[in-house]
This record gives structure tokens, C-alpha cells and sequence, in this order.
């Protein structure tokens, strides 16, 4: 029996048998196959690297308003606050300048035609009856309520009553005379005098406006507060001695003769009037005296509100 044979490996080359004539064949070279992980088929005579997933593309995202850290100051917001004070600051600046330049040139319209007015008044005005007093012997300026300052005891008529004519119940009156008292109860009588003094009155101007047969005195009395002037205004009494041109006996002469009286206080002042015929009559009752006080008592306020 013979023995079977194992199968050959066919790495090992055959002997050529005895005796053949054909000459021996070389050996095939077997390329062995490499398997890789992929799931495609495999490759032969190479090797694939495995395959990295790639992370997805970040997704877009809208631009966030900027967040301080906490306990971080929030740099935007004081940059903005910053920004806004200093246009408010530029504007502070630009209306302080506007205002101080209309200021300025609100006060150059308001006294320059005063000044005008004064010289003409000192050349025209040969009537004007001013005691000769030592200008510094008066008390110094004090404050009104408006924050100015009160005229001094130097201040005359002429400064105060500017108009050289003045319209009344239809007439024209013309201003005759202007002057000053100091003391205040020089310019003054039936009473009024004491009352002056007792609210430390500094000085009384006076001018006097005439139209035919009509005249009529103004006074300001100037005082150092306005409780004192209201106290006179209060207790009022007595009236203004008449100023007649050149010191001649006119309206109201007689004291005994009631005439048409008006008496107001405006702040430091009291300001009031004495009107009648020239004639001497009684004016009290008198419609062209009772006008002639009145206007000329609202052009006497209008020069104090001018001044302040």
C-alpha cells in the first residue's frame, strides 16, 4: 500500500523528476494581502492611513454689546458720560459768553442817551437851584433790593428827572426847575419832614413841570432799605415843598390850600407829587392837577425801575 502524499508548499521549487528533459520553473512570488480597518475593499501593495473625522465649521454668531467683568468699571459707559459733559460744558460756555455780551451792550444803550441827556440838561438849565455842599460829606451808596447800588447823597435832580417835557390831560407840561435837599426835610413841610428823618431819609430830589396854569412838584426820597421806605409810604403825612422857578412864589404857596397829593413807595424810595393851579387856588378837586400828579407820579416810577 502506498503511502499518500502531504500537499507541497508551493514556496519549496519541485526537483525536476529523473530523467525529464524540461528544464525547472521558477517560483511564483505570492504579494500577500494587507487588510485595512476601512470598510472598502482592500488594496493591494499599499497602506491607507485611517480616517480623522474634521470637527463642523463654528456657526455665525451675532456681534454682542460689550459686558463689563464683574467688579470690571464700565469703560463705554464713562467714555459716553465723558463725551456728554463736554458738550454740555461747550454750551454752558457759548451762552455765558452770548449773555455777557448782550449785558454789555444793553448797559451801553442805557447810558449813553442818560449821559447825553445830563450835559444837555447843564447847559440848558439855568433855573436848576443846587445847594453847594461838600460831595463827600454824604453817607456812602448802599444795595437795593435788585442787587445795585442806591444813588449817592451827591445825586441831583437833574440826574434823576431827565424829561423836559412831559404830557398830561392833553397838555405839555415843561420842566421848570430840579433840585436837592439834604437833610431830606429841607424839601419838605406840614409834617413830612420828621417822618423822613425818622426812617433815616438820605436826600429828597425834586423838579417841578408846569403847563399854563398848572404846575406840579415830583420828589424821590431815597432811604436805606426798603422797609424804611415803606414805613413813610405807610404813615405818609404832610407834603413836598412846592419848587417854584426861580424861588418866586407858584402852585400850592399857601399850605393852608389843600392841592391835589400822591404818594407810592418802589423799593428804596418814596416818590410823590404836590399839583395845583398857578393861581394859588385849591387843586385837590382840580381835574387838570389830579392828571398832572398822576402822570407825572408814573414818569417819577418809570426813572426808578430805569435805574435798577
Amino acid at each position: 500500500m502506498s503511502t499518500p502524499q502531504q500537499p507541497q508548499d508551493p514556496r519549496i521549487p519541485v526537483p525536476p523528476a529523473t530523467g525529464a528533459g524540461t528544464p525547472p520553473v521558477p517560483p511564483r512570488t505570492v504579494v500577500p494581502t494587507v487588510i485595512t480597518p476601512s470598510d472598502g475593499p482592500p488594496v493591494s501593495g499599499a497602506s491607507i492611513p485611517p480616517s480623522v473625522p474634521q470637527p463642523p465649521p463654528p456657526a455665525y454668531r451675532e456681534p454682542q454689546p460689550y459686558q463689563p467683568a464683574q467688579g470690571e468699571p464700565d469703560w463705554s459707559a464713562m467714555a459716553d458720560e465723558y463725551n456728554a459733559s463736554q458738550k454740555r460744558r461747550k454750551w454752558v460756555l457759548i451762552s455765558l459768553t452770548a449773555v455777557a455780551v448782550l449785558a454789555i451792550a444793553a448797559g451801553a444803550i442805557f447810558f449813553l442817551p442818560g449821559s447825553d441827556k445830563d450835559d444837555e440838561a447843564k447847559k440848558d438849565d439855568p433855573v436848576t437851584q443846587e445847594p453847594k455842599e461838600d460831595p463827600t460829606s454824604g453817607p456812602e451808596p448802599t444795595t437795593s433790593k435788585s442787587g445795585k447800588p442806591a444813588p449817592a447823597a451827591t445825586m441831583l435832580g437833574k440826574d434823576l428827572f431827565t424829561a423836559k417835557t412831559l404830557p398830561a390831560n392833553g397838555k405839555t407840561y415843561d420842566r421848570l426847575a430840579v433840585s436837592h435837599s439834604d437833610p431830606c426835610w429841607k424839601g419838605t413841610r406840614n409834617g413830612l419832614g420828621p417822618l423822613l428823618n425818622k426812617n433815616k431819609c438820605r436826600q429828597v430830589l425834586t423838579a417841578t413841570y408846569a403847563s399854563g396854569d398848572h404846575a406840579v412838584t415830583v420828589g424821590v426820597a431815597v432811604f436805606d432799605n426798603a422797609a424804611e421806605a415803606a414805613a413813610v409810604a405807610t404813615n405818609f403825612t404832610g407834603q413836598l415843598r412846592p419848587l417854584a422857578k426861580n424861588g418866586k412864589p407858584g402852585h400850592c404857596a399857601d399850605e393852608k390850600v389843600p392841592c391835589a397829593v400822591t404818594k407810592a413807595a418802589h423799593g428804596l424810595y418814596v416818590y410823590t407829587t404836590i399839583a395845583g393851579p398857578t393861581s394859588g387856588k385849591a387843586g385837590d378837586k382840580d381835574p387838570d392837577s389830579v392828571a398832572a400828579g398822576n402822570a407825572v407820579a408814573a414818569y417819577a416810577l418809570s426813572r426808578l425801575l430805569a435805574m435798577e
